[in-house]
């Protein structure tokens, strides 16, 4: 009997240490934001970084988590990190409060990021990718560091910008 006890004590152990370490190294959730119009190129970088990062992170879309039933509220404090394709029609989306939306969800809504983007507790979360439309010095002055141009025109494996951007997700996801 006393066999037995032993013997179900580790296998208790070993289940507790293997959840433990299974939610450790589990995948993290990196929210990825652009306006409609930005689409193709934006799911293109999406899906060059998701690459890049492999099983390190999920990069998700607000249309993607909608489908699961969630909220941008929730997607953008619950994800680790928050990339925000910033353009001319984001810029005008946040500085206007409006939203654009696909088929079927409001995929940005300006007024819930621009509120999302002046909270202390989760800018350092927040990383802004442009292709050649230069933000407002306003994020620049919140998201400091973390505002990277990519070339609309150059390949994303010619483009160093890329690899820091990787570099800069693996640093946010680590940090939390």
């Amino acid at each position: 009997m006393g066999s037995y006890k032993a013997i179900t004590f580790k296998l208790d152990f070993l289940v507790l240490l293997y959840f433990r370490i299974s939610l450790r190294f589990a995948m993290s959730n990196v929210l990825f934001l652009y306006a409609q119009e930005d689409h193709g190129r934006s799911e293109e970088l999406k899906d060059y970084l998701q690459v890049k990062l492999g099983s390190l992170a999920k990069l998700t879309t607000v249309s993607a988590a909608m489908a699961d039933d969630s909220t941008l509220e929730d997607e953008l404090f619950l994800s680790r990190c928050v990339i925000l394709v910033y353009t001319q029609d984001s810029e005008k989306f946040i500085q206007e409060g409006t939203f654009d939306f696909d088929e079927e969800f409001v995929v940005f809504d300006g007024s819930i990021i621009k509120a999302f983007l002046e909270e202390d507790e989760v800018v350092h979360r927040v990383i802004v990718i442009h292709y050649g439309w230069r933000p407002d010095q306003w994020l620049y002055d919140r998201v400091p560091k973390r505002i990277f141009h990519v070339s609309e025109t150059l390949e994303f494996k010619a483009n160093p910008k890329v690899d820091q951007i990787v570099d800069t997700i693996k640093g946010i996801i680590k940090k939390r």
